[in-house]
């Protein structure tokens, strides 16, 4: 039960900041965006209440994130130590900070509801709100890495502060941007508020970033510590991830950017009224992922703390993508069998029959998604309509992963189907497969025509990015950590595909003719990419303890 618990840890941990964002980045938007500094017209009353609302929403979210996570944390520590150390825990800093995080956003939720939301214009509410964000955010100052540290203690754990709430702002101030976009929407006021708002918000947002990436960059010199932590690590290859999906990110950020200049130039509504939302709706996603990501980045020990015998080099990590004859046969079920480990023990070491499986796993795997992926290219022709079907062998997928994502449980081998769902891989795979099953139907539907609404068509992206977040968040064995490492760095790279590949097919849909045929393009591609991956993966041998690389 201790890995699942440590994994639903994790994925809480990114929903905090998800909530953290909700909730400091709507004070700060409310306060820098909504209302420098009245008077408020009608609609400007209306958008700051219902900012008001979605704040103690986040609030309150967050008080139950938090409650779970240290009731998490107390379950965690109970099984291994086999009783009830009550005192011993509420000494510990991560549950110190978690009770006054609960504790400042119980106050900030109170203070929205029976305050702010009678007298939404009251200065003192605000004050009162803005002490609370800020003591959230400051709380989280001792369950970071830097509050583990001998050397640099207290300016790690300040600068990641930083870090963090440059980031929970810029992604919050998104959230409720798309918040009051729909709000807005028909509203006669649209054309004078919308502008000003993305105006006041770029600059919010511009400073951010900056913190954000100086920020970043600070903790990752300290953390990774040298080229080799950061191509040979878990945490060096998460560090990559991060920085790739952060770049994304800013580079829709920058389209908006650029409409809000357009505007402040020539105060022509037409650009942020019509592509902005548009944009925004797909970064908020991809800063969403961020989020979880950087939850999964710190439940991962610091590359400086990796000994370097555990550390891959360059050349290893860049043999580990290079093409290789595919391995199509599975070992014999027989052979399999008898050297395959439960799915229960979480330190077994693969042996060569579970090696040969898992690389006959990714590889047919990779045959599918190459088929389907070079079909989609075909469909784009309009010539060859039976091309249209090709998301129907998602569903073929679905059933080779659920037969053999996890070959030691039900149906092919003798372990329980419900009692592995407490493992944290076979959790994962189960869950990647019910995505592959919903990506299969509803993109179908789509192209045969059956589905026209359009919150439906975007159901295929959505699920591209929670796939890539659940690749991003994979766990596998804590043993063998530099085999581990390749693993991880492998399922990082399909992570990060999924989630481009999600927003391409985004703005396909989103976007007029001309932008959505060239985002077509941004999705296919790295579709035959994640084939490409899959159908190249290799699993390296580990002998006597000591992991070597062929």
């Amino acid at each position: 039960m201790t890995p699942l618990i440590e994994f639903v840890g994790v994925l809480l941990h990114g929903f905090d900041f998800i909530a953290l964002a909700l909730t400091v980045g709507g004070v700060t938007a409310a306060l820098a965006v909504l209302q420098p500094w009245r008077p408020l017209t009608i609609m400007g009353q209306i958008a700051l209440r219902s900012s008001v609302i979605w704040i103690a929403v986040g609030g309150g979210v967050l008080v139950a994130i938090q409650a779970l996570r240290l009731g998490l944390q107390f379950l965690l520590l109970t099984d291994e130590l086999r009783e009830w150390p009550v005192i011993q825990f509420l000494e510990t800093g991560f549950a110190q900070a978690g009770i006054i995080r609960v504790m400042a956003a119980l106050g900030l939720t109170i203070v929205s509801w029976l305050w702010l939301m009678r007298r939404p214009t009251s200065l003192a509410a605000w004050i009162v709100l803005a002490l609370c964000a800020s003591g959230m955010v400051v709380a989280g100052a001792w369950s970071v890495h830097g509050a583990s540290r001998i050397d640099d203690r207290i300016p790690l754990m300040i600068i990641t502060v930083l870090h963090q709430a440059a980031a929970i702002i810029w992604v919050g101030g998104v959230f409720h941007l798309l918040v009051l976009w729909r709000l807005l929407w028909g509203n006669l006021e649209i054309s004078y508020l919308w502008p000003r708002w993305l105006a006041r918000f770029s600059l919010l947002a511009l400073g951010s970033v900056i913190l954000l990436v100086t920020a970043g960059a600070y903790l990752a010199i300290a953390y990774v510590g040298s080229w080799q932590g950061l191509v040979g690590t878990g945490y060096g290859v998460m560090v990559i991830a991060k920085t790739i999906l952060l770049a994304l990110a800013l580079v829709l950020a920058a389209r908006n950017f650029s409409q809000v200049r357009q505007w402040r130039k020539h105060h022509q509504a037409k650009g942020v009224l019509e592509k902005v939302p548009l944009f925004l709706g797909v970064e908020s996603w991809v800063l969403g992922v961020v989020l979880l990501l950087a939850a999964t980045l710190t439940s991962l020990p610091p590359a400086v703390d990796t000994p370097n015998q555990q550390q891959a080099s360059f050349s290893e990590v860049i043999g580990h993508f290079m093409p290789r004859m595919p391995h199509l046969i599975p070992p014999s079920r027989e052979e399999y069998s008898a050297a395959a480990s439960s799915v229960f023990d979480n330190y077994a070491v693969p042996v060569a029959a579970e090696r040969a499986q898992s690389n006959f796993n990714h590889n047919f795997s990779g045959v599918i998604v190459l088929v389907m992926a070079l079909l989609a290219l075909v469909d784009r022709s309009k010539y060859f309509t039976w091309a249209r079907h090709w998301p129907l062998l998602f569903l073929g997928l679905a059933v080779f992963l659920f037969l053999f994502a996890a070959s030691t449980v039900w149906p092919l081998g003798p372990e329980s189907f419900w009692s592995t769902l407490q493992v944290p891989v076979v959790l994962q795979h189960r869950l990647l497969t019910v995505l592959v099953i919903a990506l299969g139907l509803f993109e179908w539907r789509v192209r045969i025509g059956k589905i026209a609404d359009p919150r439906a068509l975007l159901v295929f992206p959505w699920l591209c990015l929670v796939g890539g977040a659940l690749l991003l968040t994979h766990s596998h064995t804590v043993f063998a950590l530099k085999s581990e490492f390749l693993i991880e760095a492998h399922h990082a790279a399909l992570g990060i595909l999924a989630v481009i590949m999600g927003v391409g097919r985004w703005l396909e849909l989103r976007l007029a003719p001309i932008g959505g045929y060239w985002a077509g393009w941004v999705w296919r591609l790295p579709f035959v990419l994640v084939g490409l991956l899959l159908l190249f993966y290799f699993e390296p041998p580990i002998s006597a303890g000591v992991e070597r690389w062929n």
